[in-house]
Protein backbone atom coordinates (compact mmCIF):
# COMPACT_ATOMS: atom_id res chain seq x y z
CA UNK A 1 0.00 0.00 0.00
CA UNK A 2 1.37 3.55 -0.75
CA UNK A 3 2.09 5.74 1.84
CA UNK A 4 0.13 8.74 1.91
CA UNK A 5 2.29 12.59 2.43
CA UNK A 6 0.75 15.56 3.14
CA UNK A 7 3.33 17.86 1.85
CA UNK A 8 1.03 20.76 1.97
CA UNK A 9 -0.02 20.52 5.24
CA UNK A 10 1.43 22.85 7.71
CA UNK A 11 0.90 21.73 11.24
CA UNK A 12 4.31 23.25 12.48
CA UNK A 13 2.18 25.72 14.87
CA UNK A 14 -0.03 23.16 16.93
CA UNK A 15 3.51 21.34 16.99
CA UNK A 16 5.32 23.90 18.76
CA UNK A 17 2.23 24.05 21.25
CA UNK A 18 1.66 20.29 22.45
CA UNK A 19 5.06 18.64 22.60
CA UNK A 20 6.18 14.79 22.66
CA UNK A 21 8.15 15.04 26.12
CA UNK A 22 6.56 13.86 29.18
CA UNK A 23 4.74 16.59 31.39
CA UNK A 24 6.57 16.70 35.08
CA UNK A 25 5.56 20.26 36.03
CA UNK A 26 2.47 22.28 36.50
CA UNK A 27 4.10 24.70 34.75
CA UNK A 28 4.69 22.44 31.47
CA UNK A 29 0.77 20.91 32.15
CA UNK A 30 -0.72 24.31 32.55
CA UNK A 31 0.96 25.49 29.18
CA UNK A 32 -0.86 22.10 27.09
CA UNK A 33 -4.12 22.88 29.08
CA UNK A 34 -4.44 26.57 27.97
CA UNK A 35 -3.91 25.26 24.52
CA UNK A 36 -6.75 22.37 24.95
CA UNK A 37 -8.83 24.77 26.12
CA UNK A 38 -8.57 27.60 23.59
CA UNK A 39 -9.10 24.72 20.98
CA UNK A 40 -12.32 23.19 22.99
CA UNK A 41 -13.69 26.94 22.75
CA UNK A 42 -13.28 26.87 19.16
CA UNK A 43 -15.41 23.33 19.43
CA UNK A 44 -17.94 24.91 21.53
CA UNK A 45 -18.86 27.44 19.06
CA UNK A 46 -19.61 24.85 16.51
CA UNK A 47 -21.29 22.00 18.81
CA UNK A 48 -24.19 23.12 19.92
CA UNK A 49 -26.52 20.89 22.39
CA UNK A 50 -29.36 21.36 20.17
CA UNK A 51 -27.90 20.44 16.47
CA UNK A 52 -25.28 18.10 17.24
CA UNK A 53 -25.97 16.99 20.99
CA UNK A 54 -23.78 13.92 20.92
CA UNK A 55 -20.63 15.70 19.83
CA UNK A 56 -21.47 18.47 22.32
CA UNK A 57 -21.53 16.02 25.48
CA UNK A 58 -18.50 14.84 24.54
CA UNK A 59 -17.02 17.93 24.34
CA UNK A 60 -18.05 18.71 27.97
CA UNK A 61 -16.59 15.50 28.64
CA UNK A 62 -13.30 16.33 27.12
CA UNK A 63 -13.33 19.83 28.47
CA UNK A 64 -13.85 18.40 32.43
CA UNK A 65 -11.30 15.74 32.00
CA UNK A 66 -8.45 18.67 30.70
CA UNK A 67 -9.08 19.80 34.27
CA UNK A 68 -8.53 16.40 35.54
CA UNK A 69 -5.08 16.22 33.84
CA UNK A 70 -4.12 19.68 35.45
CA UNK A 71 -5.51 18.43 39.04
CA UNK A 72 -3.10 15.61 38.82
CA UNK A 73 -0.01 18.24 38.89
CA UNK A 74 -1.57 20.62 41.17
CA UNK A 75 0.21 20.50 44.63
CA UNK A 76 -2.04 23.49 46.44
CA UNK A 77 -4.97 21.37 47.33
CA UNK A 78 -7.51 24.72 47.80
CA UNK A 79 -6.49 25.06 43.95
CA UNK A 80 -7.16 21.50 42.88
CA UNK A 81 -10.64 20.97 44.91
CA UNK A 82 -11.72 24.08 42.41
CA UNK A 83 -10.92 22.11 39.73
CA UNK A 84 -13.14 19.84 40.96
CA UNK A 85 -15.57 21.89 41.67
CA UNK A 86 -15.56 23.50 38.09
CA UNK A 87 -15.63 19.81 36.65
CA UNK A 88 -18.34 18.99 38.79
CA UNK A 89 -20.74 22.56 38.12
CA UNK A 90 -20.21 21.71 34.13
CA UNK A 91 -21.31 18.26 34.29
CA UNK A 92 -24.26 18.50 36.28
CA UNK A 93 -25.32 21.73 34.49
CA UNK A 94 -24.79 19.01 31.36
CA UNK A 95 -27.03 16.40 33.03
CA UNK A 96 -29.72 19.00 33.98
CA UNK A 97 -30.35 19.64 29.94
CA UNK A 98 -29.90 15.60 29.07
CA UNK A 99 -32.80 13.79 28.62
CA UNK A 100 -32.35 10.45 29.75
CA UNK A 101 -35.21 8.53 28.21
CA UNK A 102 -32.87 9.22 25.01
CA UNK A 103 -29.47 10.27 26.47
CA UNK A 104 -29.06 6.76 28.64
CA UNK A 105 -25.72 6.48 27.56
CA UNK A 106 -24.17 9.64 28.18
CA UNK A 107 -26.20 10.13 31.25
CA UNK A 108 -24.35 6.79 32.93
CA UNK A 109 -20.86 8.20 31.74
CA UNK A 110 -21.11 11.65 33.32
CA UNK A 111 -23.41 9.83 36.76
CA UNK A 112 -20.07 7.53 36.80
CA UNK A 113 -17.78 10.62 35.96
CA UNK A 114 -19.01 12.71 38.58
CA UNK A 115 -19.02 9.70 41.42
CA UNK A 116 -15.60 9.80 40.34
CA UNK A 117 -14.42 13.47 40.79
CA UNK A 118 -16.48 13.31 44.46
CA UNK A 119 -14.43 10.74 45.87
CA UNK A 120 -11.58 12.93 44.63
CA UNK A 121 -12.69 15.24 46.64
CA UNK A 122 -13.44 13.06 49.61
Amino acid sequence: MKRLKFLDLNVSKYEEKITDKYLLTYEDAREVFICCQRWLNIAKDYYKPDTLASDHIELVQDWSQSYAYLAFFEEDDERRAKMYKRRVDMLEDLLKELNPTYYLLYCRQLWYELGQVYSEIL
